[in-house]
């Protein structure tokens, strides 16, 4: 008994420093200032106001029965799960999709048969241009337009053997 009080101590300790709502910057917070905020410097708050997190730009709109954005761009991530999140994205011809690495590795974003291990990973429409990102590190953005309509699946080149492996449905543009 006297062990395990000796493992769990270290642990309350720590416990006890930590906020009780997760994800939330309340005024006092000492980590409040890590995020955005729309309220006004702490010198210049009335006793009362809160923070509140304002993203950068509006997050683009969700197709319920697709899971990815439509509109200007198309957001995809790329994680260290070796997944592209979302895996499918549908996006009408002359859109963007913009990958980004929220990873600790390097990915690619490659649609070129020519450099896959299973041709399956790679498929272009007929008329469509290859695609390779080139190494895309940790916290970096890769962008490609899509003007040919049809099926495009693309792969990680260093994880394509584990299954990286991401689909876009290109449709033509209205």
């Amino acid at each position: 008994m006297t062990h395990a009080l000796a493992y769990l101590m270290p642990a309350m300790v720590l416990l006890t420093g930590c906020p009780r709502e997760r994800g939330t910057a309340r005024q006092g917070d000492s980590n409040a200032t890590d995020r955005p905020s729309a309220a006004p410097p702490a010198a210049d708050r009335k006793e009362g106001q809160t923070l509140a997190y304002v993203p950068g730009a509006p997050a683009p709109a969700e197709d319920p029965n697709r899971g990815s954005p439509v509109g200007k761009e198309a957001a995809v991530r790329m994680t260290n799960s070796l997944k592209y999140v979302p895996e499918e994205v549908t996006i009408r011809a002359g859109q963007a999709v913009v990958w980004t690495n929220t990873s600790s590795m390097v990915h690619t974003v490659t649609a070129d048969p020519a450099l896959a291990q299973d041709r399956s990973h790679a498929q272009l429409p007929p008329g469509a241009q290859p695609f390779n990102s080139g190494d895309i590190a940790p916290g970096a953005v890769f962008q490609h337009t899509f003007d040919v309509p049809g099926q495009y699946v693309y792969f990680c080149i260093p994880h394509e053997a584990m299954g990286m492996v991401g689909r876009i449905t290109v449709q033509e543009a209205k």
